[in-house]
């Protein structure tokens, strides 16, 4: 099934990754915590013992000749960087 299609924004798309995230690592035994609001940087926290990761999920549907290009900005336009007191992880999703 071609996921790429059904959605009619990068919004949608990065709500749905995110969800995806969520349920594998749920499945894999991981509490998630979602941010009530989207003004922190991360996405998900992950229960890690005493404390929680801050996990980042981007996704990409661009293939690069052997592999697929994923932004890891906080905005493509802006060109910023994440910092380390943001997010401790990345997780990126191939949408095919």
């Amino acid at each position: 099934m071609d996921n790429s299609k059904l959605f009619k924004t990068f919004k949608e798309r990065g709500e749905w990754v995110e969800l995806c995230f969520m349920a594998q690592a749920v499945q894999h035994g991981s509490k998630v915590l979602k941010p009530w609001s989207e003004c922190t940087a991360y996405d998900v926290g992950v229960d890690h013992g005493p404390n929680f990761l801050r996990v980042q999920v981007k996704s990409t549907t661009v293939r690069t000749g052997t592999g697929y290009l994923c932004q890891f900005n906080p905005n493509y336009h802006k060109k910023q960087d994440y910092t380390i007191q943001q997010v401790d992880l990345f997780a990126a999703y191939l949408v095919l």
